[in-house]
This record gives structure tokens, sequence and C-alpha cells, in this order.
């Protein structure tokens, strides 16, 4: 049964218990009412029938004028009070007692009237007079047993009343009981879900809720134990995940640690064996030029120049691995400072292209200032290495954005097509030869991975022959 449906029916066994109660009540107490106005009616009738007994008494023995009227008017008063008593009487003891006085009253009233028709004391008088007498008190026994009756019958009832109202606290302490009981069980189900709660909210998930019966509290409680389980279990399995996510951390950091130590120990270690080789190359070159035929000249032409090349690139992949391993602390850089010297180290290139850089105010931001330097030098020496017919127009430009400082670097050059996009920030990616453009295709593969050490991103916006938009933010931690 739910609490709903023992709070109605305790609702329901009070309002029955009560309607009942009081209106068995009420019945009785009005017929007790009654029936104590029907024997006080009744004493009335016996006063009255006493009244007319003395005054015929009075009247046998001194013949006065005024007994004859008093008497007539307490007959007529005693006539009218039986008939409302015939009228109210429910009892057929009553009925008959009450007949049996009607029919006394009557023979009264004839035998009073033929005593008072005799002026002389006869003995036809006398016997008159004595049958008067017998019938006035036959009339007062018989009052006397109505009365009897009557208070009978209020006895009855005052003991109808008392029974009604002991059986009436029955229903009611029934009631009462089985509201307590309900109360001692909501209040046992609340202390028992309070503490469970208690407990769930304190982390203890593998404690069960308890609580016993087919209510609301034990639907409820069973919904906490499922929801309590079934928390359990994702915690579980997201510790898992977490611990397995950071087993995986653990080997990426590791991994990258050791590449980046393996980038740098080979890069570094095979800076001297091909020092040599160029060296040896570079010698064989300039001792032997024009001694051999002209292929063989081709040939040292060509190891010379690849050896060249591989050492410039073993000195870009150092170069790159030192970006992490080697970086330095994080200070407040102005960058219109890092910009100009940015356009000192290219004044050359610059003044050869024509040129024109501009920016905007540039604010001052947290950063490598070193790091930040080969990030503007490598995007500018990109704008003005692929440039187009027209001399290069450089702007850089600034903005803030979401939390950060957003670069723009935007120029007229030869552009890019959109589906080189991503392709063109991977290290050692080129889009042109070597004798169009020289380069070994680091510096964007620098700047990307610069810029992300900084907690920001770098793209490109570009169409070919439309020029280029390079962009990176960089965290405002102002």
């Amino acid at each position: 049964m739910t609490i709903r449906q023992k709070l109605r029916l305790s609702i329901l066994l009070l309002v029955v218990a009560f309607v009942v109660s009081t209106s068995t009540i009420a019945y009785t107490f009005h017929s007790v009412s009654q029936a104590m106005a029907y024997m006080a009616a009744v004493n009335y009738t016996i006063r009255l029938v006493f009244e007319l007994s003395f005054l015929g008494y009075e009247y046998q023995t001194y013949r006065e004028e005024r007994a004859v009227v008093q008497w007539q008017s307490i007959h007529r008063q005693l006539g009218q009070h039986l008939a409302t008593l015939a009228v109210d009487t429910a009892v057929p003891e009553d009925d008959a007692l009450l007949q049996r006085m009607h029919a006394a009253h009557a023979l009264l009233s004839t035998l009073f009237a033929k005593l008072t028709a005799q002026e002389a004391e006869t003995e036809a008088v006398r016997l008159i007079g004595q049958n008067l007498l017998l019938r006035s008190n036959m009339l007062v026994a018989d009052a006397h047993q109505l009365a009897v009756v009557s208070n009978r019958t209020v006895t009855t009832w005052m003991h109808i009343l008392l029974g009604i109202l002991l059986g009436s606290l029955g229903p009611l302490l029934g009631a009462c009981v089985f509201i307590g009981m309900a109360h001692r069980r909501l209040l046992r189900s609340l202390a028992a879900l309070h503490e469970g709660a208690a407990a769930l909210g304190q982390g203890h998930l593998t404690r069960q809720l308890h609580v016993t019966g087919h209510d609301e509290f034990a639907d409820l409680a069973g919904t906490l134990n499922a929801m309590a389980e079934q928390l359990h279990t994702d915690i579980m399995q997201r510790q898992h995940a977490q611990a397995q996510l950071q087993q995986y951390a653990q080997e990426l950091t590791r991994s990258n640690a050791d590449l980046e130590q393996f980038a740098y120990v080979a890069s570094h270690d095979l800076q001297e064996p091909l020092r040599a080789v160029v060296g040896f190359l570079h010698l064989l070159q300039q001792n032997y030029q024009g001694r051999f035929e002209a292929r063989a000249d081709e040939f040292i032409r060509h190891a010379v120049e690849g050896a060249t090349r591989m050492r410039t690139l073993i000195n870009d992949l150092l170069e790159y691995s030192r970006v992490s391993t080697r970086g330095g602390a994080f200070t407040p850089t102005d960058c219109p400072s890092v910009v100009q010297q940015v356009l000192a180290n290219l004044k050359v290139a610059i003044e050869e292209s024509g040129a024109v850089v501009t920016h905007d105010s540039l604010p001052t931001v947290l950063a490598d200032a070193t790091q930040l330097l080969q990030v503007f030098q490598n995007l500018l020496s990109n704008a003005l290495k692929f440039r187009g017919d027209q001399p290069p127009a450089i702007h850089i430009g600034v903005e803030p954005h979401d939390g950060a400082w957003r670069f723009a670097i935007r120029d007229n050059g030869i552009g890019i097509e959109p589906q080189y996009a991503a392709r063109v920030f991977e290290i050692f990616q080129r889009l042109h030869t070597r004798r169009e453009y020289p380069g070994t295709g680091i510096g964007l593969a620098l700047c990307k991975k610069i810029v992300e050490r900084h907690g920001g991103r770098i793209w490109v916006e570009s169409e070919l022959g439309k020029g280029a938009m390079f962009a990176f933010t960089l965290p405002d931690r102002r």
C-alpha cells in the first residue's frame, strides 16, 4: 500500500468514524431528550391527577363551589395533557395506559357531575363519592405506571447512548492506531533514507538503503540503490579509463621525449662526420677541379651541394627539436620591439624587393621573446620570398578575440591553393622546387610548434594568385 493510499485510508477512517459517531450520538441524544421531556410530561400528569383527586375529596368533605370550579379546570387540563401524551408516545405499553387513563378521565367527569348534582347527603351520594375516589386512585396508579414506563425508556436510551459513545471509541482508536503506525513507518523510512542519502553523499556508493514495504519510500530507496550502483560502476569505469589514459599520456610523453632526444642526439652527433665530409668535399673540389673530365667535376659539385643541404636539414631538425626542450621562460614581451628587430634582420631583403611593411598598434604578450621573434621572422620572410609581380605589401594586424590576441600577417604574394593549407605546416613539406624557391620547409612547421607551445594555434587563408593571410593566436594572460 502506498503512502498516499495510507493517508487517504486514515482520513477516510477518521471521517467515517466521526460522521457515524456524531450522527448516532446526535440521534440518541435527541431520543434521550424526547424521553426526558416525555417523562417530565408524565410527572406533570401525575401532579394533575393528584390535584384532581384531592379536589374531589375536598368537595365531598366541604361541598364548596370553589372546589367544583377548580376540579373542572384541572380535569380539563388533564384531558388536554393526556391528548398531548397520546401524540408523543411510541411505546405500546404507554399507549395502553393512556387509553385506560382516557377512559378513567371520562368516567371521572361523569361521576363528578352526578356528585355535584346531588345536594343532600344520601347513601347514593356516598357511593358515588367512594367510586370517584376509587377511580381517582386508579388514575393515580396508572399515572405512576406511566412514569415507571417512561423512566425505563429514558434509562434504556441512556444505556444506548453510553454504548454508542463507548462503541465509537473503537473506530476512533483504530484510526488513531493506524495513523500512529503509519506515522512511525514514515519516520523510520525517512530516517533510513536520510542516513542512506548521507552515506551516499559521503561517497559510500556500495552502501544499500534498506527500506521495507511497498510504498513510495521503498521505491525511492530502490531507485537510489540502483542509481548508486550505476554511479559506482560509472566511476569505476571512468577511473579505469582515466588510469589507462594517464598511462597512455605518460607513454606518449615518454615517447615524445625519446623522439626529441633522438632528434637532438642524431642531429648533434651527425654534425661532426658531416662537417668532415663537407670539408673533404670542398678540398676535393678546390684542389682537383679541372683535373678530371667534366662529369667528375659535376659529381663533385652534386656531392658538395647534397652534403651542404644535409647539414642544413640537420641544423633545422636540431632547431625544431629544441623548441620544447630548450625554450625560454614566458615573460612580458613587447611585440613592437620584436617586430622592429625582425625588420632590422630582414632589412636587406625588404630593400631589394621594395616591400612595404605596416602594422597595427601591437600589444605586450606573455611569451618566449626569442621564439616569438622566430615566428614573425619566418612569416615575414615567406611573404618576401613568395612575392608576385608587384612589390610586396605586408601588413601585421592584431585584435583581441575570445580571451586571446589574434595576429594576422597579410601579403599580396602568389598565394596558396586551399587544399594545401594544412600541408604547409608539416615539417620539410614544400610546394615548390628548390630551384624555384630556396629553403628546407622547416619555417612554418617551426612556427606551428612555437605557437602551440604558447597555447595558441596557427592557420592560413589564401587563394592562388590572391595573396595569403597567416594568422595565429596567443592567449591573453593579463
